[in-house]
């Protein structure tokens, strides 16, 4: 078996991670590696959004979807589905802004 980080695969860890790339991203969601990642971002927020607190309809936001199928965990927040969808549906200006500036700005919905 190949290892990657902490999971292991039954593929070699290099064809596996080209398969977590190029599946279509639905798809991705239902795999072991994601259901794996997803529980770990979620326990380190405690399972509330990193944004309101709130517990309900957790989500995990990509700040960059460039290592999927090997995230890197400080690549991945805990939201809500209200958060995520305000977070994404911001004007293009929101897309210059630093990460900071956009929790910031939730925040005070």
């Amino acid at each position: 078996m190949g290892e990657v980080g902490e999971m292991s695969f039954e593929k070699n860890s290099f064809e596996r991670k080209l398969e977590l790339e190029v599946m279509p991203y639905q798809d991705y969601l239902q795999t072991p590696e994601w259901k794996e990642i997803r529980e770990k971002v979620l326990k380190r927020a405690k399972y509330h959004c990193q944004i309101c607190n709130t517990k309900k309809s957790l989500q995990i936001h990509h700040r960059t979807y460039d290592n999927r199928g090997n995230e890197d965990l400080s690549d991945l927040i805990a939201m809500c589905k209200n958060c995520h969808h305000i977070f994404h549906s911001r004007n293009t200006d929101w897309e210059q802004q630093s990460l900071d500036e956009k929790l910031a700005e939730l925040l005070r919905y």
